[in-house]
């Protein structure tokens, strides 16, 4: 019976590995187009979507993935709360500097994004409630 739920949770963590791997890897190439699609000569409407669902889901989603939750609702949810606040900070952090840019805002949430999304994360064993 212990053998079953060794080999279950080597399985399992497995999974979650190669998982956060496509996902870190996701957020990388996200960023890298993100960042193409401003600053290359690229056609006004692909253009405005891709840096709308970047700015809408991939800062948000590099930071939530370190809760590792189980609901995927609650991590798409929380990835898109946290996405709008961090480019709220940003773009305030900007103004307030003096310095606004929409292309500095947006390296500046491409590098958080990438930081975050290859900034290693606690286990799951770390992250038990104890009671």
């Amino acid at each position: 019976m212990s053998a079953s739920r060794s080999g279950a949770a080597a399985t399992a963590r497995a999974v979650v590995a190669t998982s956060d791997r496509r996902t870190t890897a996701a957020l990388i190439l996200a960023s890298a187009i993100a960042l193409a699609a401003y600053f290359l000569p690229f056609p006004p409407v692909p253009r405005a979507a891709v840096e709308l669902s970047f700015l809408l889901v991939c800062p948000g989603l590099a930071l939530v993935r370190i809760l590792r939750l189980p609901s995927r609702l609650a991590v798409a949810s929380l990835a898109v709360a946290l996405s709008l606040v961090l480019d709220q900070v940003v773009a305030m952090v900007a103004m307030y500097a003096g310095g606004w840019s929409p292309g500095a805002a947006l390296v500046a949430l491409a590098v958080l994004t990438v930081a975050a999304a290859l900034a290693p994360h606690p286990s799951p064993r770390h992250l038990r409630v104890r009671t």
